[in-house]
């Protein structure tokens, strides 16, 4: 994958890792950010260049190739397919059975995340492990909370709680 930063550069992710041309210069000067293999990348509304790779591995750098501290925890190891900004500064993240949402205001580090149709069943509906260890509350818990957030059809979404509430219950 490539894409252009904002300051012309020109970023490649490959299995041999990440490498950013300097165009600006003759000839172009080419840098290599990371040895680690990376698939995908994205350039954020703040200027942030993402990287997504095999088993969930997202890491950002600033534009300058610093890699900067990896700003949201994919829970799956699922392999990061497609990386996707959205216009409220938002990081959308692909995987092959996962959308998930990485905001800073929304979700402090914690993406959202929503089950792709035709994925493989959701098991974290009901918690079998759990419930055959006779903690029968709590593996009833994630159905519970799904039957309370779909409580109220159209919930109030002139705030962010409402907007976000919203979303979970669409997907």
């Amino acid at each position: 994958d490539l894409v252009q930063a904002p300051d012309g550069s020109i970023w490649v992710a490959s299995e041999g890792g990440i490498a950013r041309i300097d165009r600006r210069q003759a000839p172009a000067r080419w840098e290599q950010i990371s040895g680690e293999a990376f698939d995908v990348l994205a350039v954020d509304s703040e200027g942030r260049i993402w990287a997504g790779g095999a088993a969930g591995r997202v890491q950002w750098f600033d534009v300058d190739g610093t890699a900067l501290d990896t700003p949201v925890s994919v829970p799956t190891t699922d392999d990061i397919v497609a990386l996707d900004p959205g216009p409220n500064g938002e990081m959308w993240i692909g995987q092959s059975n996962w959308l998930r949402r990485w905001h800073p205001g929304l979700s402090g580090g914690v993406p959202e995340e929503w089950m792709l149709p035709g994925s493989p069943t959701d098991t974290r509906i009901f918690d079998l492990e759990r419930f055959n260890q006779g903690d029968y509350a709590a593996a009833a818990e994630p159905e519970a909370f799904a039957r309370t957030i779909s409580r109220v059809l159209y919930p109030d979404d002139t705030t962010p709680e409402g907007k976000a509430l919203r979303l979970k219950q669409e997907y």
